[in-house]
């Protein structure tokens, strides 16, 4: 291996590395997203009904899972007005339920401020991060766009390592 390929691969690492690496952080999503279903399944088999107690050990699942509390006490609260409303009383149908109240609470932006806080006398940098798929790129071109009409200097660096034309989309975008 050449002096120079030495230095490349301890700065930047070898693709075989970070192919690993990658799937190192799938399987460990794969195994959280799994456990998380798989406790709810078991909660299900538990319980003949839904009730304080299936609603209890919900709860402490998401605890558990790591979920905020302000956002645990919503979604409790969320499904046991969906249960009474449409007498659910089986314990088997509330996992979609739980899902469908989950996404629809954290999009509808009932938890979490998403607003940029943008301070006018000073630089700003706003760091995007998701997973593939989500509209980070097209995000970012939206926001700067905004910023580009009001007059304001945008600068947008690409981190996109694992996509080609990742920053020529930016640019198309942005414009």
């Amino acid at each position: 291996m050449s002096f120079f390929k030495k230095i490349k691969e301890k700065i930047f690492g070898s693709k075989e590395k970070k192919v690993a690496n990658l799937d190192k952080y799938v399987a460990g999503l794969s195994k959280s997203r799994l456990s998380f279903l798989n406790q709810i399944v078991q909660l299900q088999k538990k319980h003949i009904k839904i009730d304080d107690d299936f609603f209890d050990e919900l709860e402490e699942i998401l605890i558990m899972s790591d979920i905020s509390p302000n956002f645990v006490n919503t979604i409790i609260n969320v499904l046991k007005d969906e249960v009474r409303f449409h007498n659910i009383d089986n314990p088997e149908l509330i996992t979609e339920i739980i899902m469908d109240k989950m996404y629809t609470i954290y999009s509808n932006r009932s938890i979490v401020n998403i607003n940029l806080n943008v301070k006018t006398d000073r630089i700003n940098v706003f760091l995007i991060s998701g997973v593939n798929g989500s509209g980070k790129t097209t995000s970012i071109s939206k926001i700067a766009r905004k910023y580009v009409l009001e007059g304001k200097k945008v600068l947008i660096i690409a981190a996109d390592t694992f996509r080609a034309a990742a920053v020529e989309q930016l640019e198309i975008w942005a414009k």
